[in-house]
């Protein structure tokens, strides 16, 4: 009687155990499945944020560009000079 009753805690003990380690090992799958999942979204979102930033630096070049083009459209070359009419010159 006591050896049938020692089985069965042993059975039972080990039967928890093998519970306990598989449970372990499906929870460490999925942590470590959960962990590559957000690496790859935080890549995923720097990448994103450099290709953002990337547009915003063409962006204001071609502003400047823009700017500096309507500012003085010809640099190296001397803006060419209208006739001034002499309106407000009095004829004396």
């Amino acid at each position: 009687m006591y050896k049938r009753i020692s089985t069965l805690v042993v059975i039972g003990f080990s039967v928890l155990l093998a519970l306990g380690l598989g449970t372990s090992f499906f929870l460490y799958q999925k942590l470590q499945q959960r962990v590559n999942d957000a690496t790859a979204e935080t890549l995923l979102l720097n990448q994103t944020r450099v290709r953002v930033r990337e547009a915003q630096v063409d962006y204001m070049t071609m502003a400047q560009q823009v700017t500096d083009l309507l500012l003085d459209p010809a640099p190296r070359k001397p803006m060419r000079q209208l006739p001034r009419h002499n309106f407000f010159r009095s004829s004396l």
